[in-house]
């Protein structure tokens, strides 16, 4: 084996581990996501809080194999709606002891909100 060929080869170990590490670091976080705020947890929190900080919660069919039955969508009314969705997003964070971006994941996480709704 030559150089090059050395050389290609511990770049090519060097990026599959790169990628086995961030592939275990999103399972950690996951995990982590998942603990501290659980999914039946946060659903029955959006139901508690919701009405007080005008959220609409949609409820339809899960698509979700392993989470059968009805599936929530909630959504900001007024014209101040990502203001309203920002302070719901701090009471909830609020509750669960965590800040409020990772409430935004974790409402996406569960389908609760959109993709979209995340990024801003």
């Amino acid at each position: 084996m030559d150089e090059v060929d050395a050389l290609d080869h511990q770049v090519g170990d060097a990026v599959t581990l790169h990628r086995e590490q961030l592939i275990a670091e999103l399972r950690a976080n996951e995990f982590m996501g998942s603990l501290l705020v659980p999914r039946q947890r946060i659903i029955a929190a959006v139901e508690e809080l919701a009405p007080q900080h005008d959220i609409t919660i949609h409820r339809h069919p899960s698509t979700d194999p392993d989470h059968p039955g009805t599936a929530l969508r909630i959504k900001a009314n007024g014209d101040l709606g990502v203001l309203e969705m920002d302070r719901f997003e701090k009471a909830l964070a609020t509750r669960f002891g965590v800040n409020p971006r990772f409430i935004q994941v974790r409402l996406n996480r569960y389908g609760l909100t959109t993709q979209e709704a995340t990024m801003r």
